[in-house]
């Protein structure tokens, strides 16, 4: 029996060991206390906060930015004033490990509202964008550009490759599976649906299945999946849009679609 009892308070013992030093650490506080009967958090933890790290060398609005694959945050472009005629060509690089800002060099246009792509090699695409409106008003009657220029930051170099097929401007672009996909937005005149995505090794652009509907100033992003969602948006004015979009480009065996499948989520699931 002590042989028996023995082995089961080292089995105890050993799985004991195993669980997070949290739970196995816990001790219970005064009821009175915020934390009573809360376990505690390994001590390395911290709770999220905000935090100021410094101020860009001037003010912006609507820039393009993205993150490289280097850790440093890049700022193209964007208004250096809420007129709209002030359209800035300029770079600034944030970077982390410093705190502090660098000049890159200026766009080979200036613009604002543009779209900017991290590739896998490091490079930036910086896409469309508005290079001023003559009503700043009415965001449908700004200029837009169908132009795309690369950033390298090794060389700090730009170099200008293939143009969309269609100028945007209030459009989202991101990357998916090797490509960029460049989704709706305006033209300078209307509100677009269509969606083209490039090819970076081809250095061309092509269109893809078009969004259900007309939509400028949405939100979108991919999921480790590679599928891209676009969120809300508006058809070039009011109402604005409570949808969320799903595009899969994948090929499926039996998806009689072919290479594109759009669907729509209607609501929102817990």
């Amino acid at each position: 029996m002590f042989c028996v009892l023995k082995t089961a308070f080292s089995a105890l013992a050993l799985t004991l060991s195993t669980l997070s030093p949290a739970l196995v650490s816990a001790r219970h506080l005064p009821n009175g206390s915020p934390d009573a009967g809360r376990t505690h958090a390994p001590r390395h933890a911290t709770r999220a906060a905000w935090t100021a790290v410094g101020r860009l060398p001037h003010m912006v609005d609507r820039p393009a930015v993205a993150v490289g694959q280097d850790g440093n945050v890049y700022i193209f472009g964007g208004m250096d004033n809420g007129d709209g005629y002030n359209v800035s060509n300029s770079v600034y690089i944030y970077h982390p490990s410093r705190r502090a800002w660098t000049r890159g060099a200026d766009l080979p246009v200036a613009r604002e509202g543009a779209q900017a792509v991290t590739w896998p090699d490091g490079r930036i695409a910086v896409l469309g964008g508005s290079p001023g409106c003559p009503n700043p008003s009415s965001a449908q009657l700004c200029f837009s550009t169908s132009r795309v220029d690369v950033y390298t930051p090794r060389t700090n170099s730009w170099r200008t490759v293939a143009s969309m097929r269609r100028p945007r401007y209030r459009f989202n672009a991101v990357w998916s599976r090797g490509r960029i996909y460049a989704i709706g937005g305006l033209d300078g005149t209307q509100p677009l649906a269509s969606v083209e995505t490039y090819d970076p090794g081809a250095n061309k652009w092509r269109y893809v299945a078009g969004l259900p509907r007309v939509t400028e100033g949405a939100a979108a992003t991919v999921d480790v999946w590679g599928r891209i969602y676009v969120l809300g948006g508006a058809p070039g004015g009011y109402p604005l849009y409570n949808s969320l979009y799903i595009y899969d480009g994948h090929r499926r065996a039996g998806d009689a679609a072919g290479d594109a499948r759009l669907r729509r989520h209607v609501r929102w699931r817990r």
